[in-house]
């Protein structure tokens, strides 16, 4: 380690409160920290309103999928008001409280402030989730002469717009260290670049085990359960929620969009949760089922039992792609559920998945090591 660090500054989405979001935000920032650079997560809320005013860069003409992931916030404010506050000032509180956020007067002046720019994790480079903000977060302002670093990027789609392929070949060639979450997202680049590409892992499998346990805290309901995270409306959900309250006999505790054709006796929806709130669930669950990327580390992180839902039908639709990835990886992929499957309540060895969630993670680290202190600063 070089007796001076460089500041560090992490690109991600700051204005999205969703749980795996900030999660991952929180453990990126811990875990770089933990090598000894000051290391701050960039508020994107001013890169926001520049993005949007910037005449040359060209106005998306956005599919319906990328309306959702930019209103989607919005939404929920609209339909469910009082959830949706208590949820922003739950989010809020964490982040006040974990993570060290540095708010720039302008996306210029961090240039003035920071030594090294590393943009990760989450799908920060994908178009339709960001479509305004791509090219910040592939760095566009950086000066050449900064550290530009990626770390476990995803994209989430089969191929970039035809309007940002050239976007895209001219900032990617700029890093001098990339890394992505998933495969596909190497494949993908590797049509614009011939640089090295790592693949590592999401943010959250860095930290020990011991930090989430802290975080989760004490276990808040005492009688046995099922924990349900879901992301999408998807009315099949329901049928598999009341399949599993059956066979247990628990109440299932739903953090997630209300479903109106719920049927099962046996739920309770929890408005007011937290991503402590959020971890310990998942901890001290007796099964999970979820949608969620994140839900699904987590569970994995505690050594639940859970299934993961096919989220979206459409086949030409990547977002399935990172479950698929990452349960492939482990060998679990038997816990990937459609519509037309029955749940799969096998028991997994979560001592082989420790033993190889320990290598990934510390071939994962050895690269973020390499990349940070490879400069003369």
């Amino acid at each position: 380690m070089k007796s001076k660090p460089g500041r560090v500054a992490i690109l991600t989405r700051t204005s999205t409160n969703n749980f795996g979001t900030i999660l991952q935000a929180y453990a990126l920032q811990n875990y770089i920290s933990s090598l000894g650079f000051e290391v701050y997560v960039i508020d994107d809320s001013i890169p926001r309103k520049e993005y949007v005013n910037v005449s040359t860069l060209e106005k998306p003409n956005q599919s319906v999928k990328a309306r959702i992931y930019n209103c989607f916030d919005h939404l929920i404010e609209k339909i469910q008001l009082i959830y949706y506050l208590k949820f922003k000032q739950n989010t809020a509180n964490f982040k006040k409280k974990h993570i060290r956020y540095y708010k720039p007067k302008s996306t210029q002046e961090l240039n003035s402030k920071f030594d090294i720019f590393v943009s990760g994790s989450d799908q920060i480079w994908a178009n339709a989730a960001e479509p305004l903000l791509f090219p910040f977060f592939m760095q566009d302002f950086v000066s050449d002469e900064k550290a530009q670093i990626s770390y476990a990027v995803s994209i989430g789609e089969s191929v970039f717009p035809e309007s940002k392929k050239e976007l895209v070949n001219k900032l990617v060639n700029r890093f001098d260290y990339l890394s992505v979450r998933e495969l596909p997202s190497k494949q993908m680049l590797r049509q614009y670049t011939d640089k090295s590409i790592s693949v590592t892992c999401d943010p959250v499998l860095l930290l020990k085990n011991e930090i989430w346990d802290i975080i989760a805290g004490k276990r808040k309901v005492k009688e046995k359960y099922i924990f349900c995270y879901f992301l999408s409306e998807n009315s099949w959900y329901c049928k598999k929620v009341q399949e599993l309250t059956e066979f247990y006999g628990f109440q299932a505790y739903i953090v997630g969009k209300k479903h109106n054709n719920f049927t099962a006796t046996k739920f309770k929806y929890i408005e007011n949760c937290s991503p402590e709130d959020f971890l310990n669930y998942i901890k001290y669950s007796s099964f999970v089922l979820t949608d969620s990327f994140h839900a699904t580390l987590f569970s994995i992180i505690f050594g639940s039992s859970f299934n993961v839902f096919e989220r979206f039908k459409d086949k030409t639709n990547t977002q399935n792609n990172r479950l698929l990835y990452i349960l492939d990886r482990f060998s679990i992929k038997s816990l990937y559920i459609k519509n037309s499957e029955p749940l799969n309540f096998e028991k997994v060895d979560y001592s082989a998945i420790k033993d190889y969630i320990n290598s990934f993670a510390e071939e994962s680290k050895q690269y973020l090591y390499s990349a940070l202190c490879s400069y003369d600063l």
